[in-house]
């Protein structure tokens, strides 16, 4: 059992393995089992943590033990199946205040050849961050690590890893960031820009490379000489097939900021560091940020508000209004998930890239009125069991596998996991049945499911039916069965 999570590594999602990758720390005394620690050794150790989305059970054949850094602000690289982060010796400014920072990338090849045994392959490469001044030789970075978690990736053609660094200013309170954007895998710089603000926050599209961010920044337009949360536009990253190269367009300019939002609408945002998510197909950025209701400190939530990055004037808050705690605020937007909890980390389960079809999900799942069948719905046509077939090693699929396709009734095991098979019964007490191919029938033939008791798909095992060479991820997760859909009452 690890005793924190560290938060300024958010975390990464791996879409391909429905694997959620954390940074945690485990007390070196909880692990000697002693209260006295040798004073030459850090008082802890680090863990590269992977779970499950679909189980949420810890993939243990996932993990490592992170040995001699720290990891910050992972990204997980699409298209290249590895980890990608910013990793720093875990002795600097502890055990050791006689060295400067020293900054590396990170990546940690996720190699499943043998399935049975994945292979985490860590490598680093130096990133010569050099950002000084004439009356400052050594780089402030080299002193000051001033570092939030905000990082981003482009992993589609171009393969770069953007992160923020102090830039030196006179006093420690007015340091901002430069922006560094670097090759994966060497840290090449291909570009570093000077901000007027600190970046609490990055977005990157993989469709277009575009590079965004948020962070307080002194600001005149609401009146006076303040600092307001800016929602700006950084850069656009492409590769150049004339060039045969990876350009970096930088756009933002502090005497003109390309704004995404206006400052009426995201200037008071209490930003949580690091947290941000992109959906790269309806160009948006999921700001996350603390809402305080008027009057109610109480009930502050953790909110989601999705701007669009090449709609103007897209802005929307992801509300739970039931989460209110008070009847007086229910009109109110009182946050995306319970005010209870203070801290989420956030991921696009779908990022759309490279596979663009939406998988298939549940929309219901009921009983029958005697209770001898439940009828399962999806939101669109399924290849009812037939499986997408990767023939070359890119992920990504090539061809569609119909050995289990299936028309007739079959064993609900090829599609639900153990779990749910124990509620439902095996085969061939239980059968399913595809009536369509976006609803099944679960024919009951031991009946200990009950209301409201929920039902799990297996991984890899139910895609969306392909359209013009365009595939989908596997379906995943579950759902509660409910109650027959309601019979109208008799009219006289």
């Amino acid at each position: 059992m690890y005793a924190f999570v560290h938060q300024t590594g958010q975390g990464c999602y791996d879409p391909w393995r429905f694997i959620f990758y954390q940074v945690v720390v485990i007390k070196e005394r909880s692990i000697l089992g002693t209260q006295s620690i040798n004073e030459a050794l850090l008082p802890e150790r680090y863990y590269l943590h992977a779970v499950s989305t679909n189980t949420g059970k810890a993939a243990y054949e996932y993990q490592m033990r992170l040995v001699g850094g720290i990891l910050y602000g992972m990204q997980y690289d699409i298209d290249s199946t590895r980890i990608v982060g910013l990793w720093a010796p875990a002795t600097t400014g502890r055990m050791r205040s006689d060295v400067l920072w020293k900054y590396y990338l990170c990546t940690i090849v996720v190699n499943t050849t043998n399935e049975f045994m994945p292979q985490m392959q860590q490598t680093n490469a130096p990133i010569d961050v050099t950002e000084g001044t004439f009356d400052h030789d050594e780089p402030p970075s080299g002193e000051f690590f001033a570092y939030s978690g905000a990082s981003a990736i482009i992993s589609k053609a171009v393969d770069v890893y953007i992160f923020g660094q102090a830039q030196f200013a006179t006093q420690k309170r007015a340091m901002k960031d430069r922006i560094y954007v670097v090759r994966i895998p060497d840290g090449y710089i291909l570009e570093q820009q000077a901000l007027d603000f600190k970046a609490v926050q990055i977005f990157s599209n993989e469709m277009h490379g575009d590079v965004s961010a948020i962070g307080p920044r002194l600001d005149t337009s609401l009146g006076g000489a303040r600092g307001f949360q800016n929602y700006v536009y950084l850069c656009r990253v492409v590769r150049s097939d004339i060039e045969d190269a990876t350009i970096v367009d930088w756009r933002y300019n502090p005497i003109n900021p390309p704004r995404l939002a206006s400052v009426n609408d995201v200037g008071h945002f209490h930003l949580y560091p690091g947290v941000a998510v992109s959906e790269h197909l309806q160009n948006l950025s999921g700001i996350a940020h603390r809402i305080y209701p008027e009057g109610r400190p109480d009930l502050a939530a953790f909110t989601v508000t999705a701007v669009g990055i090449r709609l103007p004037g897209s802005f929307q808050n992801w509300c739970n209004e039931t989460q209110s705690g008070d009847s007086s605020q229910s009109q109110k937007c009182m946050g995306t998930i319970n005010y209870d909890i203070p801290y989420a980390a956030i991921y696009n389960r779908e990022p759309g890239i490279p596979l663009s079809l939406k998988a298939p999900s549940f929309l219901d799942a009921r009983f029958n009125m005697d209770g001898t069948a439940i009828t399962v719905n999806f939101d669109r046509s399924t290849l009812q069991g037939a499986r997408q077939i990767d023939t070359n090693g890119d992920f990504i699929p090539d061809e569609l596998d119909e050995e289990f396709l299936r028309t007739k009734p079959f064993d609900c095991g090829e599609l639900f996991t153990t779990e749910t098979i124990w509620l439902v019964g095996k085969h061939p007490g239980t059968e399913c049945l595809w009536n369509t191919n976006s609803q099944l029938r679960i024919n009951i033939g031991v009946l200990n499911i009950s209301l409201r008791d929920s039902i799990y798909i297996l991984p890899n095992v139910l895609y969306t039916v392909p359209v013009s060479g365009q595939f989908s991820p596997a379906a995943q997760g579950g759902i509660p069965v409910d109650l027959p859909e309601q019979i109208g009452r008799a009219h006289v």
